[in-house]
């Protein structure tokens, strides 16, 4: 790591990055997505335009942009490394 360090530093953050949102986002997606099935009996039997109805869409948007950072993540990786 210190090797890495000295060569880039800017490149070590970045891996450092890469690194934790590859072993956190899909957690956090599937966290959202239980908030998002949680949210939904409370929301059918209010509506929409309710409080529960706002929380169900709120954890939707969040689980939206969540899933979408998971997907882009996966984009960042090189598709083959040649040395």
């Amino acid at each position: 790591m210190r090797l890495l360090w000295d060569a880039s530093r800017p490149l070590t953050v970045a891996a450092a990055a890469y690194t934790a949102a590859a072993s956190v986002l899909p957690d956090v997606v599937l966290i959202a997505a239980g908030h998002v099935v949680g949210a939904i009996p409370a929301a059918a039997a209010s509506g929409l335009h309710s409080a529960a109805g706002r929380r169900l869409i709120a954890a939707l948007a969040i689980t939206w942009a969540v899933y979408a950072g998971a997907l882009l993540r996966g984009r960042c990786r090189p598709r083959s490394v040649r040395w």
